[in-house]
């Protein structure tokens, strides 16, 4: 086990760019990394908390990356990290192949980069001009995939505690299912194909966006697909899809027994837009996603929770190395039909983080952020918080 905690540290790539450190003939050995140091307040509503137990205001995280090429047709990329003194944590490790010299289509299997969506794919580091994630990619709903909710009274009770979800007669409370995990990579095979003006991917994993999988443990699989088109330069323009099979067995066997043959399916839709231009950056992107509700008894059961996700963000740069950006982030969360009438599943939720940013060097990046978040629901309903973020990378 040692080991192999060893071998992930070694295993990483940095947002500047991985240094070369070995080559003979047409084999190189890239290594960078990053480490992030993030400090706020408390945050006593949760808001920031996200699905692996960490709080993205208040970390310390080390990523450390490696690259193996084979030419320009193979490769073994991976990245481990380790945040706030934990056990490091293997984030990718994948196989890439490029069959075919001078066209641009590329094969990739094992723990690989997402499809789905804009901030998974390119959220992190320098491209993210603030601190905080967008709510679709972070935020814990009440949803759990392991357990059941008693009924549609049990649900509409725990709204607003996403961070920690304990419904009546289990005796642990875990976090609940993001929308996205965002900052977690599913185990599977992608196809990514297209030039500057079109770009199609494809992926076939073991988990569903919410819940990403190293084994497979429902016996079912995500099918996922994104189009990037860039109809003019400085213009990007993105849609998404995807489903797949979100509860755990361990849920299933909890099911009345006429209901443990059904298929319990996350299904998400996206749509991204990101136009710069002179100074500025703007992007905005909206996720819609529906689960099926797997519950102990009717009429929660065969129901369909959704959830519509939103965010518009713009970047302007001062001066050379110096920034300013806002985002604006909502979640609205669809009805059932409760004791006292329909009422949202979950409480709606919303942010607005606004905050300024310094490149010291290339590989020495300063932020520092304001944010607001409020929802209707929990036991802390809305808070300010002001955050500052050093991040280096080597």
């Amino acid at each position: 086990m040692r080991t192999l905690r060893v071998l992930a540290l070694l295993l990483c790539a940095g947002p500047a760019g991985a240094t070369e450190i070995w080559s003979s003939g047409r084999a190189a050995l890239r290594i960078g990394g990053e480490f992030t140091g993030t400090v706020a307040p408390i945050d006593r509503g949760y808001f920031n908390d996200s699905d692996y137990g960490q709080n993205l205001l208040r970390q310390a995280r080390l990523s450390l990356s490696v690259e193996l090429a084979a030419g320009e047709r193979f490769g073994l990329l991976a990245e481990a990290r380790a945040e706030n003194m934990e056990n490091p944590r293997l984030y990718a490790l994948y196989l890439r192949a490029r069959p075919w010299a001078g066209k641009r289509f590329d094969l990739q299997a094992g723990l690989i980069p997402p499809v789905f969506g804009r901030f998974a794919r390119a959220g992190y580091g320098a491209d993210n001009p603030l601190i905080g994630d967008p709510l679709a990619y972070q935020y814990l709903t009440t949803l759990r995939a392991n357990v059941l909710p008693p009924g549609v009274a049990e649900l509409l009770r725990v709204r607003g505690n996403g961070w920690l979800v304990g419904y009546e007669g289990y005796l642990t409370a875990e976090s609940g299912l993001p929308m996205i995990a965002g900052r977690r990579w599913d185990t599977g095979i992608e196809a990514r194909v297209g030039g500057e003006s079109l770009q199609v991917a494809a992926a076939l994993t073991q988990g569903t966006l919410s819940q990403p999988r190293v084994r497979d443990d429902n016996d079912g699989k995500q099918v996922s697909a994104r189009v990037g088109w860039r109809p003019a330069t400085g213009l990007i323009l993105g849609a998404s899809g995807a489903a797949g099979e979100y509860l755990e067995e361990s849920a299933r066997e909890l099911l009345p027994e006429f209901a443990r043959g059904r298929t319990f399916r996350q299904r998400a839709l996206g749509a991204d837009v990101e136009y710069a231009g002179g100074h500025w950056v703007l992007r905005s992107e909206a996720v819609w996603t529906g689960w099926d509700a797997a519950a102990a008894s009717a009429p929660l059961l065969g129901e369909t929770l959704t959830a519509l996700a939103w965010y518009v963000e713009g970047k302007y740069v001062l001066l050379p190395g110096l920034h300013v950006a806002a985002r604006y982030d909502r979640v609205h969360f669809g009805d059932v039909t409760g004791p006292d009438g329909p009422a949202p599943w979950e409480a709606p939720v919303w942010r607005i983080e606004t905050g300024l940013g310094f490149a010291v060097t290339r590989q020495v990046r300063l932020k520092a952020v304001y944010q607001h978040n409020e929802r209707d629901g929990g036991f802390v309903r809305e808070n300010d918080l002001i955050a500052v973020q050093g991040a280096i990378w080597f």
